[in-house]
This record gives structure tokens, sequence and C-alpha cells, in this order.
């Protein structure tokens, strides 16, 4: 590659490790490795260019989905990390048209296979949840029937004879594991694993 690869991750040593393996892989000439999104703004003027942005979720100013929406002015591929689960993020991700959502608990080759496939032109996410990946206890399940029915938290509370605190407890779980933040998406992500049914409703 004759472009460079940016990262912007504010763990000096996840960052080093990283920059390490992408070199190490041959994914890159250089690495160009910083720690907030200040640093990474004052790299960007004319004539300046990345093969790659690896960005950071969580950054020390600011988060990461927002600087790599700017990153796509100045590298020709960009994918943002991750370290924790947040229902939703990589649906944002890949509405906002970013080239990948990586975990960072991903082992090494399967991230540069990952970053390969991306440099190559593709886009790279993790699967689709599975019934099996994304589990739900019956009382999840009941939550989220009672969601399709179009009940509210406090409707819901009252129906299954529990507090509207542990109903949103129960749907952050459900968002999580499903991987969305939106209660029509889990709704219609549920349904089609088959975790959910409405079966012999009127």
């Amino acid at each position: 590659m004759n472009l460079p690869v940016l990262i912007v991750e504010d763990h000096p040593l996840f960052r080093s490790a990283l920059a390490s393996t992408v070199q190490a892989a041959g994914l890159a000439a250089d690495c160009v490795a910083v720690g907030s999104a200040a640093q990474a703004r004052a790299l960007w003027r004319p004539g300046v260019r990345y093969a790659l942005a690896l960005i950071d979720q969580r950054l020390p100013d600011g988060l990461g989905l927002r600087l790599a929406q700017e990153a796509r002015a100045w590298a020709d591929r960009c994918v943002l990390l991750t370290g924790a689960e947040e229902p939703g993020l990589a649906h944002q991700a890949r509405q906002l048209g970013l080239d990948g959502f990586i975990p960072k608990s991903l082992p090494p080759e399967a991230l540069v296979a990952a970053l390969r496939r991306v440099l190559r032109g593709d886009r790279w996410y993790p699967e689709q949840p599975t019934a099996a990946a994304a589990p739900l206890t019956e009382r999840q399940r009941q939550v989220l029937r009672e969601v399709g029915r179009g009940r509210s938290n406090r409707e819901i509370a009252a129906h299954l004879g529990i507090s509207e605190r542990t109903v949103k407890e129960h749907l952050s779980v459900v968002f999580i594991r499903l991987g969305t933040n939106r209660r029509a998406e889990a709704i219609a992500q549920a349904t089609s694993l088959g975790l959910i049914d409405f079966e012999g409703e009127g």
C-alpha cells in the first residue's frame, strides 16, 4: 500500500499493537497513530490522504462515529472500532456508509482478514445475529411480545406485574443482543429469528 493507514485510538497499548499488526500483515507501508480526535484533525490538510482510517468509538474528546464521518473526506476507506457492545451502533455505522464496524475482541488474524476485505473494496460488519447467538430469556420474550402489541413500558409493567424499571432493563439487554436500539427493529429481528411470534392473535 502506498498510502498510510491512520489509527485513532486513545489506549496506548492497543494503539501500538494495532499499528504493529497492520504493518506486520503488510496492509500498509506506514501507520500514523494518534490518541484523540483533535490530533487526527490536526493531520488533515490538503494533499494528505490515507488508504484506511481505523477510528475507536470512545475517544477522550468525542465519539468516533462523528469523527469517522469527517474522515471519509481524507481516507479511501473508513472503519469504526468498538470495545463495548452498544445497541444499534453497527446499524448507525452502516447507515452512515462506513466501510466497516470491527469489535476489538476479534483475534488478530480475524482482524487482519477483515481489514484485507475492506481494503479490497468490500464492507465488513459482524454477522447478523442468529437465534443461537442472541438468546432471550422467557421474560425478555414476554416483554418484547408486549412491545410488539404496541404497549408502552408502563403498560407492559402493569400487564406483567413487574416494575417499569425492570421492563427497561429487559429491553436494554434485548437491544444489545439483537444489535439495535429501535423497538420496531427489535420486533422485526426477533420475529425473523423465530424468537417471538404472534400466531393465534386476532
